[in-house]
């Protein structure tokens, strides 16, 4: 039963990926990187934690993704309702009181994990969060379930149709909890550390969606945060220099985790 919650996981992560695929094939535009860099957003001011209201709400400014709606609003979905339950602040359109760079690591087979690296004056530190699942952003059907082997498929939220007793439907609920909640103090050298690799990486001037146009690895989603701009990069499977970026952080938070 085991390996069949597992396989199925699998099978829901390689079909969102799927989707996003064709969404890109109906666009006529290569899939692997959105050709103009996505311009710097200037932030207005506001002292404040930033936390939408709306669990439907889109974390990134539009078209970050992809010019085409559908894909766009995809990943907007896929990546938010991720955001949201991890009770992260909105970081694109209101400057929340101190200098921020976030990593969100979506790997196909694991949880979420967030990573937000702080500067607030001579203070610097590192929080990371792990989700318990993937939250649902689309609702989704599963049929031919045995009676026997449900109940796995109900804790985790699916109810049995009553029309179709076979049919197990999961609605979109964007919910996840929060498992781990770590805090750890740098220093300053290592806040500059990272800037450094930020420079060599050229993040700032990076477009702000880059595939490889494959179905499984990991969206690697990294996000500056100053009083003064923003700038969003999605690096699916990424190599070299920006890699560098994700694994300056993991290797900081302490975590043992698969990377890819």
């Amino acid at each position: 039963m085991a390996q069949f919650v597992e396989s199925f996981k699998a099978c829901i992560t390689a079909y969102m990926k799927l989707l996003l695929a064709i969404c890109f094939v109906l666009q006529f535009a290569s899939c692997k990187t959105k050709t103009n860099p996505a311009p710097v957003t200037i932030m207005q001011f506001a002292d404040t934690v930033n936390l939408p209201k709306d669990s439907l709400a889109f974390y990134f400014p539009l078209n970050s993704f992809s010019d085409w709606p559908s894909s766009d609003s995809f990943k907007q979905n896929w990546y938010s309702s991720a955001l949201y339950s991890f009770k992260e602040p909105l970081l694109s359109k209101n400057f929340v009181g101190h200098n921020i760079y976030r990593f969100l690591w979506l790997r196909s087979f694991h949880r979420p994990v967030v990573f937000t690296l702080h500067q607030n004056q001579d203070q610097v530190w590192l929080n990371t969060k792990i989700l318990d699942r993937q939250p649902r952003f689309y609702d989704h059907r599963i049929g031919g379930v045995p009676k026997e082997e449900q109940e796995e498929f109900i804790k985790e939220g699916y109810f049995v149709d009553k029309k179709e007793p076979d049919l197990l439907v999961g609605i979109a609920d964007r919910k996840a909890n929060i498992i781990y909640n770590n805090n750890i103090s740098l220093s300053e050298q290592e806040w500059n550390q990272y800037e450094q690799l930020l420079l060599k990486a050229n993040f700032w001037k990076l477009p702000s969606n880059i595939d490889d146009g494959s179905t499984d690895g990991a969206s690697w989603i990294i996000e500056a945060h100053f009083k003064n701009k923003y700038h969003i990069v999605d690096y699916h499977s990424p190599r070299g220099d920006y890699k560098e970026l994700g694994l300056f952080l993991i290797r900081l938070s302490g975590l043992q985790e698969e990377i890819y």
